[in-house]
């Protein structure tokens, strides 16, 4: 397998499971060891824009962030820019650039 897609797979999961432990940390909000697994939402959308399939999958699986509608605006903006950027790529290793 290529290393390029472990590297995509690796993103997809972490950021999987900052989404299942942020979802997790806010479930249970008295819980002070919960509370220090918190993930702050920068993270969240750092790790959506790397691994974007990983970052929907925790999103709407877990129905965590549901209801915010300015993290929803945000996830939408990394997902335009992420496919993007893949069609972008796509079109320059067909054309020989890469």
């Amino acid at each position: 397998m290529r290393t390029e897609y472990l590297v995509i797979l690796f993103l997809n999961v972490l950021s999987f499971l900052l989404y299942a432990v942020d979802h997790l940390a806010e479930r249970f909000p008295n819980n002070a060891r919960m509370k220090k697994l918190k993930v702050k939402e920068t993270t969240l959308l750092i790790t959506s824009f790397l691994g974007m399939a990983g970052a929907l999958a925790g999103l709407y699986g877990l129905k965590h962030k549901i209801k915010d509608e300015k993290f929803h605006a945000k996830i939408l903006e990394l997902l335009l820019l992420n496919v993007f950027l893949w069609i972008a790529y796509y079109l320059r290793a067909c054309a020989g650039v890469i």
